[in-house]
């Protein structure tokens, strides 16, 4: 509300008000991905495709762990700090 009313009140082409949105434009999408990240701190893991297990390139049949992610089927997100 106040910053369209600064809006509405500035004189034409002044270039602080849209520097002024642009920075609350700016804010709002680093607390929006901080929340995301957050909530959600984990991304399945790209080697084993989420599954936990890693297949041998050698025997069809062989599986085992997955040495990226201990079997988990999960990594931590870049950006989710410590819990």
């Amino acid at each position: 509300m106040l910053l369209c009313r600064a809006y509405a009140d500035s004189a034409a082409g002044d270039p602080t008000v849209g520097a002024a949105i642009l920075a609350v434009i700016f804010v709002g999408a680093l607390i929006s991905l901080a929340h995301d990240r957050r909530r959600h701190p984990h991304l399945p893991c790209r080697d084993c495709g989420g599954t936990g297990r890693h297949f041998s390139a050698w025997r069809p049949k062989a599986s085992g762990r997955c040495q990226t992610c201990g079997g988990k089927a999960v990594r931590r997100r870049r950006g989710s700090g410590v819990q």
